[in-house]
């Protein structure tokens, strides 16, 4: 008699070889980080800060956010597939080599666009995933994408401070 599991195998064993299972998966193309981006979204919604587009296609990195008036791209950035510093989420114990390479191939395509952005006058914010998991990170993050919104904006600066005057 068989058991449960080799029955499970038998029935869902992968038809494809290697490479064809390899080159199918590499078709395979992310849709964002909609969770994540959807909560930046609606903090900057409630916020009140407008002016702003998704995901940009004729700009380089296809920016997650960008302002174009002030010329300010923000990326959403998983803290698994970007490598982040500070989170230091822990790779896959399997296949540990292509993980490594995955993650240093974003990293610099990352560093890649930023420069790019930057020869054309951008700046760059990058918001990392566990940057939007407390209510005070979130603030200060808001806080500091008003800050450059009002620094890359002198009319901005200037119709706030009228408005501080007069009150």
């Amino acid at each position: 008699m068989i058991s449960f599991y080799a029955y499970l195998l038998l029935i869902y064993m992968d038809t494809l070889g290697k490479e064809d299972r390899s080159e199918r998966m590499r078709r395979v193309r992310a849709k964002g980080n909609r969770s994540t981006e959807l909560k930046f979204r609606m903090a900057i919604t409630r916020r009140g800060i407008g002016g702003w587009k998704m995901h940009d296609r004729s700009l380089p990195g296809c920016p997650d956010f960008v302002f174009h008036e002030v010329k300010l791209a923000i990326f959403v950035d998983g803290c698994f597939w970007h490598g982040c510093p500070v989170s230091k989420r822990p790779l896959p114990v399997t296949n540990r080599v292509y993980w490594t390479n995955k993650v240093a191939y974003n990293i610099t395509r990352s560093q890649q666009v930023d420069a790019e952005l930057r020869s054309k006058g951008f700046e760059i914010m990058r918001v990392w995933e566990h940057s939007l998991r407390s209510r005070e990170s979130v603030t200060r993050l808001l806080e500091e994408l008003s800050e450059r919104l009002q620094a890359r904006n002198p009319a901005v600066n200037s119709s706030r401070r009228r408005q501080r005057e007069h009150s």
